[in-house]
């Protein structure tokens, strides 16, 4: 069983262990076509031992919740990167598996978003918080408009995944936005 580090109301954020890497299915999320199909994982094959030496590097400038259902399930994992505390800045990546409570798909990946940038804003103190998206994923896009991003460039031909090419979207939350 995890801590809960954030309480929400369809899912909570926990934080993750090297025993939590090594004997649960964290690492398989990466390895699944389903989940992987925008990122740029899922290239090579996840062990437990790639997620647990994964989990050990850990630093200072990347946070690691997993996602747990209200019944203490996990389904996905959210994430700071490129953690800023001079610029006041950071970047989120969230993977989740919408099978496990598929009735609460689409309020529990915002929400999981949403617990995370409150804890950065509220907690951290960040100013401004990104992230880059496949252009697929425009109602992913609208629905975090929600809680304060907004597009800020259309990158051509960025990413790259199995010899396919397509745009990715610069999104982001400033403070001031997050606040309104």
């Amino acid at each position: 069983m995890l801590n809960i580090f954030k309480k929400g109301e369809t899912v909570d954020l926990a934080v993750p262990t090297e025993q939590f890497a090594l004997n649960s299915d964290w690492y398989s999320w990466f390895n699944r076509p389903d989940l992987t199909k925008y990122l740029d994982q899922g290239i090579s094959k996840n062990t437990p031992e790639l997620q647990a030496k994964y989990f050990k590097s850990l630093g200072k400038d990347r946070l690691v919740f997993i996602i747990q259902t209200k019944n203490q399930v996990p389904c996905g994992v959210v994430s700071f990167s490129h953690i800023n505390l001079n610029k006041k800045s950071a970047e989120w990546a969230i993977v989740k598996d919408n099978t496990i409570e598929p009735q609460h798909k689409r309020v529990s990946a915002l929400e999981s978003v949403a617990l995370l940038i409150e804890h950065g804003f509220e907690s951290l103190g960040l100013r401004r918080i990104s992230a880059g998206q496949h252009t697929d994923l425009k109602g992913w896009q609208n629905r975090l408009e929600l809680i304060g991003f907004k597009l800020e460039r259309i990158h051509e031909n960025q990413n790259v995944k199995n010899n396919q090419f397509a745009d990715a979207h610069s999104i982001s939350c400033q403070y001031e936005d997050y606040i309104k």
